[in-house]
């Protein structure tokens, strides 16, 4: 799944064996890709972090559909 920061930079999951991990920094920082775990998923919950959709670049198919929900919310 892709997420960016909502307001400050968020760690990373720390990973075995590595001293630093890097931060998830908010707009207009590019979103990160990370694994769909319980750690993203809590963050996400309590409004740290949010979801960013894939971008349509490999399928044009519903890409205006897509963008009008977008806007919609």
């Amino acid at each position: 799944m892709r997420v960016i920061a909502t307001e400050h930079p968020v760690p990373l999951m720390p990973v075995p064996g590595e001293q630093e991990t890097g931060h998830i920094k908010p707009e207009p920082a590019e979103p990160v890709t990370v694994q769909e775990h319980s750690y993203y998923l809590r963050r996400i919950a309590s409004g740290e972090l949010k979801r960013v959709k894939e971008s349509a670049k490999s399928s044009t198919k519903g890409s205006a559909k897509d963008a009008a929900q977008e806007g919609e919310q």
